[in-house]
């Protein structure tokens, strides 16, 4: 159970999800779902990070980039904002 919430995820939510095939599966289906009702010009915006798992860093970013470029969206931009998390 998440400290910061007080309570048990949803079984919709992918905040437990580990980076591998359930993660990819569960946001293929997010991103289906996102590009469907988003309207012609509008924009979606993204925040994530890459995940390091054994010390080796995951390249969750570009996946979900590529992701929904193959969806049929157009990247305007991107922002590296540094955290804490990824220095090991």
């Amino acid at each position: 159970m998440p400290a910061d919430l007080g309570r048990t995820l949803d079984p919709d939510n992918a905040g437990a999800l580990q980076w591998g095939d359930a993660y990819r599966a569960f946001h293929v289906d997010a991103w289906t779902e996102a590009v469907r009702v988003l309207r012609p010009g509008g924009r979606l915006v993204l925040n994530v990070k890459n995940h390091i798992r054994r010390k080796v860093e995951q390249p969750v970013h570009q996946w979900h980039v590529e992701t929904l470029r193959d969806l049929g969206l157009t990247q305007v931009g991107d922002r590296f904002v540094g955290t804490p998390s990824m220095r090991a």
